[in-house]
């Protein structure tokens, strides 16, 4: 099996709003939209999903060597899901930064959904002198920004 992978291909985020993602990704993160698709009511794409009626619209963003697929389903409808970092089958996606300090500064300004006071440097362990944040996009999903020692 190992052997037969050999590269990541997307990953994919279901929204509540997709235009609003969109903007959130393009403004503050820097993503940019490689394709969209509307109204994905084909019947392979229930059978492929394993949702009988699905029902959804597509955008493809790409950034930092990563491409994200977002989805906003319309049927069957949408269920929110809490995303706290301690509850089983949440995740994070991390970018690596320069200066974790003048983006929590920035963002704060610009009313991103940061989870903590302030941004944190680990001082003992494992992780000492790396520096980060959690913060959430319009969704909930938890992202994160890394600063590390080089």
């Amino acid at each position: 099996m190992k052997d037969d992978i050999y590269a990541i291909d997307h990953y994919a985020v279901t929204v509540r709003d997709l235009d609003e993602t969109r903007k959130f990704y393009e403004d503050i993160l820097g993503f940019e939209v490689i394709d969209r698709q509307d109204n994905n009511t084909l019947p392979y794409y229930a059978e492929l999903i394993g949702l009988p009626d699905a029902k959804f619209n597509i955008i493809n963003m790409k950034g930092y060597g990563i491409v994200i697929e977002f989805l906003e389903y319309f049927s069957p409808g949408k269920i929110e899901m809490d995303t706290q970092a301690n509850i089983t089958g949440s995740a994070h996606l991390a970018f690596r930064v320069k200066d974790v300090f003048k983006l929590y500064e920035e963002w704060g300004k610009k009313g991103v959904n940061l989870c903590a006071k302030r941004a944190v440097c680990i001082e003992e362990g494992r992780h000492k002198g790396i520096c980060a944040f959690y913060f959430k996009d319009p969704n909930g999903f938890i992202l994160e920004v890394v600063s590390r020692p080089d």
